[in-house]
């Protein structure tokens, strides 16, 4: 068993495929992290985080993993609990593992802060109670919201790439979501990893 990680778990006010693909966005390929698995809906209760530096010396993912992010839901939220264990082959974490997978958490963290989606205590006891009281009207609304999104969301993803095939320029973020139109604040929340790398041509 690792070190305790547990005071540093939180809930969050989007649900886990959209915690997910965050998570995904935060593992660039120079940021030293890699998820391992995430293949399935069961994958997202245990995503081994790995290390990219080991994986680039062993050439194995195994023995490369420096912990675990369970990603529970709670109705159109989640809850996100840190371990520093490799729940997938149960080997022993690296020596470095602790200390990077805590960076990984900070890092996370501070992504999700600045995002303004960590739900304290007290919020989480009230929404809590209100998803108790949830009507399927209430849930067909929330599909209903995300059916409208993800056609302009692949809309904004055509037209960046259509204007820099056309002019090799990256356009402006902000203008683009407005000629859509969606709310950038939407785009950072559902489509992370598009916003992330925005201004990579390359992508």
């Amino acid at each position: 068993m690792g070190k305790d990680f547990s005071s540093l778990n939180i809930s969050l006010s989007i649900n886990r495929w959209d915690v997910y693909k965050h998570l995904r966005a935060l593992c660039t390929p120079g940021s030293g992290f890699r998820i391992i698995n995430a293949e399935s809906e069961d994958d997202l209760e245990n995503l081994l985080i790995g290390d990219t530096q080991i994986f680039k010396k062993t050439g194995r993912l195994a023995g490369a993993v420096i912990g675990t992010v369970r990603l529970l839901p709670m109705g159109n939220k989640s809850h996100v609990i840190f371990l520093n264990d490799d729940v997938g082959w149960h080997l022993p974490i690296p020596d470095s593992g602790e200390s990077h997978f805590k960076e990984f958490i900070e890092r996370a963290r501070n992504h999700f802060d600045e995002l303004g989606v960590i739900i304290n205590r007290d919020d989480l006891l009230e929404s809590s109670t209100q998803n108790n009281l949830n009507t399927p009207k209430q849930n067909n609304q929330e599909k209903g919201i995300w059916s409208s999104t993800k056609p302009k969301l692949i809309q904004l993803r055509k037209m960046r790439r259509d204007e820099i095939i056309k002019t090799n320029r990256i356009p402006n973020k902000i203008g683009l979501c407005h000629q859509v139109p969606i709310d950038p604040k939407t785009v950072m929340r559902h489509d992370p990893e598009l916003w992330e790398n925005w201004e990579n041509k390359e992508y």
